[in-house]
C-alpha cells in the first residue's frame, strides 16, 4: 500500500518499477510492481536496493501540472529515478501519497546523451561554455544540495571526465587564440618565394 510511503514523506528517494498508465496529460506516470528506498548520495541507482526497501504494489510518478511539464511516455518499461515523497488529498478526502520528479535535479545519463547529439557540431568556444554549465553543476552538487544523480555511472568518473575535457579544451583554445593573434599583430602573410623547377619537354611516344 501507499501508506507505506508515510515514513518518507518529505524525503528524497529511489524508486524502480514498471510504467503502465498516465494521466494529465502524461504529468503523472503510474509504476507499479514499485521498489523505494532512501537515496543515497552519489550511489548510482540501480545499486540502490540494498537495505531499506518499501516494496508498492503501485504509486503515481507526478512532475509540474502548472507548468505542464510531461513525462516522455515508456508504458511497459522498467524504469527507475529519484523524486521526492509526497501527500496530497483525495477527491474524497482522503490522503493519498506520491513521488514527484525533482525539477532541478539532473540525470547524469541523459546528460551524456544530449553531449553525444550535439557535441561534434559546436564550434569549440561554445563546447567550453557547455561543459563550464555541468562543471557548475558537479561543483555545486552536495548531500544538502544535490543537482545530479546517475543511473548506473560513477559520479567520480563523470566529474573527472568533463573536467579533463574542459581543460583540454580550454588549453587548445588558448593556444590558437594566442596564435591567431600574432598573426594579426604581424600583418598578412608575405608570398614564399616557390622553388621554380624547369619546364621539361614532353617526350612523344609511338602507338603501337
Amino acid at each position: 500500500m501507499r501508506k507505506n510511503l508515510a515514513d518518507l514523506r518529505g524525503q528524497l528517494v529511489a524508486w524502480k518499477g514498471w510504467e503502465t498508465n498516465s494521466r494529465y496529460n502524461n504529468t503523472w506516470a503510474c509504476i507499479s510492481k514499485a521498489t523505494v528506498t532512501p537515496w543515497r548520495f552519489n550511489v548510482p541507482i540501480q545499486k540502490s536496493f540494498t537495505k531499506n526497501l518499501t516494496k508498492i504494489d503501485h504509486f503515481w510518478l507526478t512532475s509540474d501540472q502548472k507548468n505542464n511539464i510531461q513525462h516522455e511516455s515508456m508504458q511497459y518499461e522498467k524504469l527507475g529515478g529519484i523524486g521526492v515523497v509526497k501527500s496530497y488529498m483525495r477527491n474524497d478526502g482522503s490522503i493519498d501519497y506520491t513521488i514527484k520528479r525533482p525539477p532541478k535535479i539532473y540525470c547524469i545519463e541523459r546528460i551524456i546523451v544530449k553531449l553525444n547529439e550535439t557535441f561534434e557540431h559546436l564550434e569549440d568556444k561554445e563546447k567550453i561554455k557547455s561543459l563550464k554549465v555541468f562543471k557548475n553543476l558537479i561543483d555545486t552538487h552536495t548531500p544538502d544540495n544535490p543537482k545530479l544523480y546517475s543511473m548506473l555511472i560513477k559520479f567520480d568518473k563523470f566529474q573527472k571526465d568533463v573536467k579533463e575535457e574542459l581543460h583540454f579544451l580550454e588549453s587548445s583554445f588558448e593556444v590558437t587564440q594566442k596564435a591567431l593573434k600574432t598573426v594579426k599583430q604581424n600583418g598578412k602573410c608575405k608570398k614564399l618565394d616557390l622553388l621554380r623547377v624547369k619546364k621539361q619537354t614532353k617526350v612523344k611516344t609511338k602507338g603501337f
